[in-house]
């Protein structure tokens, strides 16, 4: 069991939590310590692969949500282990689409 620092024991403590309700409160159960939800407009790659994870488990079976996005099934099991980058055809059948954005930045000097 992971132990928590004394501060955040005491803190928890006077909250009215027991000890079993302390450990719940800054871990997520598995012993790992509790991911916070952050807001951004942009997708990182692990969050792109569970959301076509998530589409490809929502078929009965591998080979028809290949079917579904027009490939091969074994092209399929080799993206969604990336052992091949995301196809355009996947992305697209997962409810998702590549974009090419442009950064700018200031140019000390410029004239």
């Amino acid at each position: 069991m992971a132990r928590l620092h004394p501060s955040t024991i005491r803190t928890l403590s006077e909250m009215g939590l027991g000890p079993a309700q302390q450990h719940c409160a800054s871990h997520d159960g598995l012993g790992r310590p509790e991911r916070r939800q952050v807001r951004r407009n942009r997708l990182e790659e692990a969050d792109v692969i569970g959301i076509v994870r998530r589409w490809a488990d929502s078929f009965p079976s591998e080979a028809a949500a290949a079917r579904a996005a027009g490939i091969k099934r074994q092209t399929l099991h080799q993206q969604r282990n990336a052992d091949k980058p995301l196809s355009e055809k996947v992305l697209k059948a997962a409810g998702l689409r590549r974009v090419v954005s442009v950064h700018y930045e200031f140019i000390e000097g410029a004239e």
